[in-house]
């Protein structure tokens, strides 16, 4: 359906493209733009909505490798997972991502593909060479490099996606999560206030 041919080696990334991660997505593909070569050919799958002037600021040739299949439904999404050799998500450590979780995290360990993602947030409890493989800096050089250890090396693909989705299993499974998020709002509500905000009007 999405026009792959067997010789493809795949890196999937879901999510659109917003005014706040333009220069992570601009790096992801231009890491897809140095791993792409004719004798392996990588295509990006990418989900979301992606604004045209994103795309002006280019200088390479992005179309050739990408695949951009639009909005997806939710229940679509593991099988375009499913189809990835690596899942990467573009960051670095920073203001913007040190202070968030994206949502494609959870979904990208538990399918038990390679992962790729920054050094911060999530990427904090993750073992890096044994669950993930950490950006430190996001560059699109550190991308492509991350990412062909992965595919040049199948024993590590393998052993990254059985460490990343053991992760999901520990840190993600819902009747563990559940009870757990709980007792954390209980806490925060019994506490005192630390600040009077009756004399607030």
């Amino acid at each position: 359906d999405l026009g792959l041919r067997p010789a493809d080696r795949v890196i999937v990334y879901t999510g659109s493209t917003t005014f706040a991660n333009q220069g992570e997505i601009r790096e992801l593909l231009r890491a897809v733009h140095l791993l792409d070569r004719p004798d392996r050919p990588v295509r990006l799958v990418r989900t979301g909505f992606h604004p045209p002037e994103f795309f002006a600021a280019c200088d390479f040739d992005w179309q050739r490798f990408t695949v951009d299949t639009g909005f997806v439904a939710k229940a679509r999404l593991p099988a375009l997972l499913a189809l990835a050799d690596v899942l990467v998500q573009p960051g670095r450590p920073g203001a913007f991502d040190d202070y968030r979780l994206p949502s494609k995290l959870p979904e990208f360990l538990a399918m038990g593909r390679p992962v790729v993602l920054p050094a911060c947030n999530l990427g904090r409890l993750l073992c890096d060479g044994e669950e993930a493989l950490l950006l430190p800096t996001g560059s699109a050089a550190e991308i492509a490099g991350h990412c062909e250890r992965i595919l040049a090396d199948s024993a590590l693909a393998h052993r990254l996606g059985d460490g990343a989705a053991a992760f999901a299993r520990r840190h993600f499974d819902l009747a563990h999560i559940g009870p757990t998020l709980l007792a954390f709002y209980e806490d925060v509500a019994a506490a005192p206030a630390r600040a009077d905000w009756t004399q607030i009007n």
